[in-house]
């Protein structure tokens, strides 16, 4: 009987610490909430909208630039380009040429259509914008040239802008063959481009 009485004990004893909730219950229970936590603590810090930079470029300061008002077309140079030339100063920002073409004619101030080849005979204007944020009025100067012989060359004013067109134009002879080029320097004697044209006669 006391056998018994033990056996029973110890089956109840078995039976209550069994039911009895486990001490690391509460440790998972914490390690998954901090988990959780460091999860989406990224999204909780992340910027609003606002705080973003803009990839936009900055707009020009007023100072810099004034409103477009391109040079018109001219055979010769002309005394207000001339006028606009900044004496030899190496503070001034430089003149960023944006695009230039050779084109078949210039309409509404802009490039016509773009020519991969000129015709003997041919009327090949040059076609350029760019952008002066020097502070100030500049010029460039266009020299055109047909294999090497310099043919004409114009001086363009750059008013303050951040997209100026300007272009010049010169009339290719009808024996000439081989290629034309536009060499664009500033008025600081930097050359800002160089670019070729074949002359080729129609088949």
């Amino acid at each position: 009987m006391m056998i018994l009485n033990r056996l029973c004990f110890a089956a109840i004893l078995f039976l209550l610490l069994a039911c009895e909730p486990s001490a690391g219950t509460p440790a998972f229970a914490s390690t998954a909430s901090a988990s959780a936590s460091a999860v989406q603590a990224p999204v909780a810090s992340a910027p609003a909208p606002s705080q973003v930079p803009s990839s936009e470029p900055s707009a020009p300061a007023p100072s810099e630039l004034e409103t477009v008002d391109d040079e018109p077309d001219a055979a010769e140079p002309s005394a207000a380009a001339k006028a606009a030339c900044a004496p030899k100063d190496p503070t001034l920002k430089p003149l960023d040429i944006l695009r230039f073409a050779f084109t078949d004619s210039v309409e509404g101030k802009d490039a016509r259509v773009n020519l991969s080849v000129a015709r003997p005979g041919q009327r090949v204007h040059t076609h350029i914008v760019l952008r002066n944020r020097s502070g100030r009025e500049r010029c460039i100067t266009i020299e055109l040239r047909v294999n090497g012989k310099s043919r004409t060359t114009l001086t363009q004013k750059v008013g303050r802008s951040w997209s100026w067109r300007t272009w010049g134009y010169n009339t290719l002879r009808q024996d000439d063959r081989g290629k034309l080029e536009a060499i664009v320097r500033d008025d600081q004697g930097k050359e800002l481009q160089r670019r070729e044209l074949p002359i080729v006669p129609a088949t």
